[in-house]
C-alpha cells in the first residue's frame, strides 16, 4: 500500500477487545512461539486496515456497500483480514525485536501513553466495556506503535547503525517530490449562472497569472483573497440591512395591526433575499484545503510562514489506486505541467489555477525541518524496514485460532462500529 496507508494502518491505534462465549477459546487470535496473542489485537487491526481501506475507496468516489467491494483483485472482506492477520504477527515480531535490541521507551513517551489511554477510558470506556473492549489491549496496540517507531529509528534516524545523511534526504524529495500553488473555485451544478460566475472568477484571476513566474503567483493569490474580503465585507452589510429592516418592521407591527399583514409579507421578502445573497457568495478558498499540503501551517502562524501559499508532496510515493483519487489526478497535473507557467485544471467538483515550482530551490531547507526530516526518512526507509521485519515474522512460529478468525470476522467488526448489532 502507498505511505499515507502504511503509516496509517502502523502508527494509529484504535482498540476493539474479545470477550470469550461458548465453548471454544476465542480469548486469543494466536499462539506465537506458544505465547497466547489476544484476539482484541487482531480485532483493532481489522478495524485500522478496514477504515482505510474505506476511506480510499470514498477518494474514489464509492460511498456505499463497501464490504462487496475489491481491493488488490481480492474481496474486500478477505483482503482486510488478511491484512490484520498479518499486522497481529508483526506486532509479536516488533515486541520481540525491541526486546531483543534492548530498547526502551522513555519516561515522556510512556506518560504519553498513559494519558492517552486514561483520557479514552474516561470518554468512552463505558462503550469501550459494553463491546468487550479490553483497556490493557488498547494501551498494548499504542505501545507497539511506539515500540516500532523506535526501531526504526535505531536503524535509520541520527546515530542510527544505517543512518540517513542529510545528503540523501535531499536527494530523495529533489527526486520525488512537487511544489505547487493552487487555486479553487466551486463548482454549483445546482445554479448554472452561480456555476458560470465562478468558471469566470478563475479566468479572471488565470489571465492575471500570465507571464508571472512561481513567486510571482502570490499576487494573485493576494488579489483573489482580497475579493473573498470584500464580498465577506458586503455580505455582512447586507446582513445587518437585513436585521435593521426586521426590526423596524416588528416595531410597526405593534403601532398598527391593520396593516401586520402587509408587513410580514415584506419582512419574508427581504429576509428571503438575504439568504439568497448569502448563498449566492460563494467560492472556493485558495486551495490547501482541496490537495493534501505536507508543509500547510495554522493561518495563526501564516505571518511567520516565508511559503504560506505552496505545498511540498510526495508525489512519488503515490501508488496507482493513490492516482486515481481527486488528489491523484491533481498531482498528476501537476506533475506534467512547466515549472513557473500557470495553467488551469478541473474536475467534478472545482475549477482550478496550477502552478509548479521548482523543487530543488527548497529542498534543502524542507528537509532541515525537523518533522518534515522525520516524515521523509520513513518515507525512504519504509520498504527496507518493511523487509526487515517480514524477516523477523519469518522466524516465529505461528499457530492461528481459526475459531477465533472465525468468530472476530471482518462483517462483525463493521457492523459493531455501525451500529448493526
Amino acid at each position: 500500500m502507498a505511505i499515507l496507508k502504511k503509516t496509517a494502518a502502523f502508527f494509529t491505534a484504535v482498540t476493539i477487545a474479545a470477550c470469550v462465549t461458548g465453548c471454544a477459546d476465542t480469548s486469543y487470535v494466536l499462539k506465537a512461539d506458544n505465547e497466547e496473542i489476544k484476539a482484541g489485537v487482531y480485532i483493532d487491526y481489522i478495524y485500522n486496515e478496514m477504515s482505510t481501506q474505506i476511506n480510499t475507496l470514498y477518494q474514489t468516489g464509492v460511498t456505499t456497500d463497501f464490504l462487496n467491494q475489491k481491493i488488490d483483485g481480492k474481496n474486500f472482506t478477505d483482503y482486510v483480514s488478511e491484512v490484520a492477520l498479518n499486522h497481529t504477527k508483526e506486532h509479536v515480531a516488533i515486541n520481540n525485536k525491541f526486546d531483543e535490541l534492548k530498547l526502551t521507551l522513555d519516561d515522556e513517551r510512556i506518560k504519553e501513553i498513559n494519558s492517552t489511554v486514561s483520557d479514552a477510558w474516561e470518554q468512552s470506556g463505558d462503550d469501550f466495556e459494553e463491546q468487550g473492549i479490553s483497556r490493557e489491549s488498547f494501551k498494548e496496540v499504542y505501545l507497539n506503535s511506539a515500540k516500532r517507531t523506535a526501531i526504526f529509528e535505531y536503524y535509520y534516524a541520527e546515530g542510527g547503525i544505517e543512518e540517513v545523511s542529510s545528503d540523501d534526504l535531499v536527494s530523495y524529495v529533489n527526486d520525488n517530490y512537487l511544489r505547487y500553488k493552487v487555486m479553487s473555485f466551486a463548482k454549483n451544478a445546482q445554479d448554472e449562472d452561480a456555476d458560470k460566475e465562478n468558471k469566470d472568477l478563475r479566468d479572471k484571476y488565470f489571465k492575471m497569472a500570465d507571464g508571472l513566474n512561481f513567486e510571482e503567483f502570490d499576487t494573485v493569490i493576494d488579489a483573489y483573497k482580497e475579493y473573498q474580503e470584500e464580498k465577506a465585507a458586503e455580505s455582512a452589510i447586507d446582513s445587518t440591512v437585513d436585521t435593521d429592516t426586521t426590526e423596524s418592521s416588528e416595531a410597526e407591527d405593534s403601532a398598527a395591526d391593520a396593516e401586520s399583514s402587509m408587513t410580514e409579507d415584506k419582512l419574508s421578502s427581504f429576509e428571503a433575499e438575504g439568504e439568497d445573497e448569502s448563498a449566492e457568495d460563494v467560492s472556493a478558498d485558495n486551495t490547501s484545503s482541496v490537495v493534501d499540503d505536507e508543509s500547510a501551517e495554522d493561518d495563526s502562524s501564516e505571518a511567520e510562514d516565508p511559503y504560506p501559499n505552496e505545498s511540498m508532496t510526495n508525489y512519488g510515493a503515490l501508488e496507482e489506486d493513490d492516482l486515481e483519487t481527486t488528489y491523484g489526478k491533481i498531482l498528476t497535473e501537476i506533475n506534467g505541467l512547466e515549472v513557473g507557467k500557470a495553467s488551469t485544471f478541473e474536475d467534478d467538483s472545482y475549477y482550478y489555477i496550477l502552478i509548479k515550482g521548482d523543487v530543488t530551490e527548497r529542498s534543502a531547507e524542507y528537509a532541515a525541518d525537523e518533522e518534515n526530516h522525520s516524515n521523509i526518512l520513513y518515507q525512504m526507509k519504509s520498504d527496507d524496514y518493511q523487509k526487515n521485519l517480514d524477516d523477523w515474522v519469518s522466524k516465529i512460529t505461528f499457530d492461528v485460532n481459526d475459531k477465533a478468525i472465525d468468530r472476530y470476522t471482518v462483517e462483525k467488526i463493521y457492523n459493531i462500529q455501525n451500529g448493526e448489532e
